[in-house]
């Protein structure tokens, strides 16, 4: 699913005739503006999702590219956020305990949240460290030892669904955000300040 946002036309024309003396000003300005909103609203988009779900901000913003703008592309401007990805492993979310227990400890339930309404036991899961030194939530897939199984929860980009941000949200935001940041670009260039 795409959405498109401009700036107004009517804005463009007057940025032409006033930075019309810089060399690739409106270029700049233009690159600049888009550079800053899609990393403002890929921000925004980080912050609603962590405000739902028990995962740190760096795991989410991996997730979610940007394909920046270039001030010397002469067919026009233009950034893109992308969010991709699997399953994330249940240990990125909220796991206790988040360490493997030694066999001498018996008896401790792992208790897991990915939504922040709270931590649910999971009955016979354990954590258990890796010999690559990574640290999972399993589960058993029978009675028998073995085969043994990873527990994993939502994709970036379903919890980019699930969160309580829609599209028009997103959208309002990043329009609001372009349209002030090419006015402070404008300003910059016009004033002489280095962008």
């Amino acid at each position: 699913m795409s959405h498109f946002i401009e700036i107004d036309s009517k804005k463009l024309d007057l940025a032409k005739l006033l930075l019309s003396e810089i060399p690739n000003g409106i270029n700049k300005a233009m690159a600049n503006a888009i550079n800053r909103t899609t990393t403002g609203t890929r921000q925004m988009m980080v912050g609603a999702i962590c405000e739902r779900y028990y995962i740190k901000q760096p795991e989410v913003r991996k997730a979610i590219a940007i394909t920046k703008a270039v001030a010397t592309d002469r067919d026009g401007q233009s950034g893109k956020i992308t969010a991709r990805g699997t399953g994330l492993p249940l240990i990125k979310f909220n796991v206790d305990p988040k360490k493997a227990l030694s066999k001498r400890i018996v008896g401790k339930k792992v208790k897991a949240g990915v939504l922040t309404t709270g931590l649910k036991p999971l009955p016979n899961a354990f954590v258990k460290q890796f010999k690559n030194g990574g640290v999972g939530v399993l589960m058993r897939k029978g009675s028998e030892r073995y085969p043994i199984k990873q527990l994993y929860a939502l994709s970036v980009p379903q919890m980019m669904n699930q969160a309580l941000i829609t599209t028009d949200d997103v959208q309002v935001y990043a329009q609001d955000r372009l349209d002030r940041e090419f006015n402070g670009q404008v300003d910059r260039l016009i004033r002489g300040i280095n962008v």
